[in-house]
């Protein structure tokens, strides 16, 4: 009787602002047809964190010796929040549907419905992304502390979902 509708990443092919634009379009009739179909007069929350795909990368020729440089200078917390900057398309589209709006890099939302709550973890992947055909920055992605002491929330939900793109051999 009730559905959450679950996005972890590349939502479009490069995080190109037009691509957002077809994304929302579809996005409208699927949840549309959803509605209609299955739960009508009722809303759909749709939850939505970015992958590597959604990166505007300002640099489209960086190379995995530059995602070194930032560890090695001890750098990655300040160059992880220049990267989240890259993705202004996707905090448009993402925005809309509530999502990163209260944070870049960790967005924690609560649903409720009825005695049940969901507390949902939106984490923020894409910073620290090769555009890469392989795996080259497998293990060179970050997260810096203060952005994960804010999955700790009110602990009063009844289940917790945690959408991620990027796993966690990543980090």
């Amino acid at each position: 009787d009730e559905c959450v509708l679950v996005f972890s990443g590349d939502i479009v092919h490069s995080g190109n602002e037009n691509q957002y634009k077809r994304a929302g379009a579809f996005l409208g009739r699927l949840l549309k047809n959803l509605t209609d179909r299955y739960l009508p007069g009722k809303h759909i929350a749709t939850m939505i964190s970015p992958g590597n795909h959604d990166n505007l990368a300002a640099d489209p020729k960086r190379g995995i010796d530059e995602l070194k440089e930032y560890y090695k200078n001890k750098k990655e917390d300040e160059q992880f929040y220049i990267e989240l900057d890259q993705l202004k398309d996707f905090y448009n589209f993402a925005n809309r549907n509530g999502c990163f709006y209260r944070g870049k890099a960790v967005d924690v939302r609560k649903l409720t419905f009825g005695k049940f709550v969901l507390k949902v973890n939106l984490i923020n992947t894409a910073p620290f992304s090769l555009l890469c055909n392989g795996n080259e920055d497998k293990g060179l992605h970050h997260i810096p502390d203060r952005e994960i002491a804010k999955l700790d929330f009110d602990k009063q939900e009844n289940y917790t979902l945690s959408i991620i793109h990027h796993s966690p051999e990543w980090f």
